[in-house]
């Protein structure tokens, strides 16, 4: 990974502001997934952060298909509702 930030140079890297403008972002994503509940967050993260299926999910968290579905929709309506109250 160190590798492939050396290619990256100065004319390539983000400006400032940009950078600023993400970290904004990152923080409020954090904020929204500390405000979820415990299960919607970690299902939320199992799936769309870290790419497990729904089932592998419902295993990790000794949980239905169904109730993984259930907060990975409620997790992205949460995040969607952050983006809106941001814009």
């Amino acid at each position: 990974m160190l590798q492939t930030l050396d290619m990256v140079t100065p004319d390539e890297a983000p400006s400032v502001e940009r950078e600023v403008g993400a970290r904004q972002q990152l923080d409020c994503l954090m904020a929204r997934l500390a405000a979820m509940p415990r299960k919607r967050r970690e299902a939320f993260i199992l799936v769309r952060i870290y790419g497990c299926s729904h089932a592998e999910a419902a295993e990790h968290l000794n949980s239905t298909k169904m109730a993984i579905e259930k907060h990975i929709v409620r997790g992205v309506i949460d995040c969607m509702n952050l983006a809106s109250d941001h814009a």
